[in-house]
């Protein structure tokens, strides 16, 4: 699933920056430059951390899994919803 979606959002930042390359440096392309660098140097990595951390708990005994937070999991994939989020928001202005 984490790889799904890592592979998802790596597209949309490929595709993004090479449509910046159309543009003259600004301070429009430097704001998607720094939402696709957010997304892919914070956002992904943590992201990827909780799922991994979420499936090794999962995949123990079921007296184990009652230590997998569920707020902590939503809390990373609102983030990478979020980072997705800016990186159209900023795309559009």
């Amino acid at each position: 699933m984490a790889t799904s979606i890592q592979g998802r959002s790596c597209r949309i930042c490929n595709v993004v920056l090479a449509e910046m390359d159309n543009y003259n440096p600004s301070v429009y392309t430097e704001r998607v430059n720094e939402a696709i660098q957010i997304l892919r140097g914070e956002v992904m990595p943590n992201f990827a951390h909780k799922v991994e951390s979420a499936v090794d708990i999962l995949s123990l005994p079921s007296s184990v899994t009652d230590k997998v937070d569920e707020n902590d999991f939503i809390d990373a994939s609102r983030l990478v919803y979020n980072g997705v989020r800016d990186i159209r928001n900023s795309r559009r202005m």
